[in-house]
């Protein structure tokens, strides 16, 4: 009876100290999906792993070694968007190779001080080494947007 109680102690313990360790840590993992050689895109996979809430997937683009941030001025709304809930590229017989085209949730208020949400397509090229060209997919719409460098 006393051994059965130590081991039910013991077992409790180390359950205990796993939920401990897996909420004090939150694992990211990235996984490659395209990686353009000729323009230097690179689109991840990413997927945060916070215990107990559970996974949260998205997906990241980088230029060379710099993340693409859409600033909340570019886009409209309430803040700026580096993680999308799609991002893919051409193929290289594509006229559109140079570019990725990504899908987020864009977040605005209305004149009542309510957030309207939508998706929001945008193809994305460069156009020179630190300037991107934004199209709309929906409306044609297209805006340059200058990357800043992180130094």
């Amino acid at each position: 009876m006393k051994t059965t109680l130590i081991f039910i102690g013991i077992a409790l313990l180390v359950i205990i100290a796993i939920m401990i360790f897996n909420s004090c840590s939150r694992k990211i993992t990235r996984t490659l999906l395209t990686d353009n050689k000729i323009y230097h895109w690179k689109i991840y996979h990413t997927t945060e792993n916070n215990y107990p809430a559970g996974k949260f997937q998205y997906f990241e683009v980088f230029l060379g070694e710099q993340k693409l941030v859409l600033p909340k001025e570019l886009t409209g709304g309430v803040r700026d968007i580096s993680q999308f809930h799609a991002a893919g590229s051409f193929g290289n017989h594509e006229t559109d190779y140079n570019a990725v085209l990504i899908v987020f949730e864009g977040i605005s208020k209305n004149e009542n001080g309510f957030e309207q949400r939508h998706m929001v397509s945008i193809k994305v090229s460069p156009l020179t080494i630190n300037k991107l060209l934004l199209t709309n997919m929906c409306s044609g719409q297209a805006t340059e947007m200058i990357i800043k460098n992180e130094e």
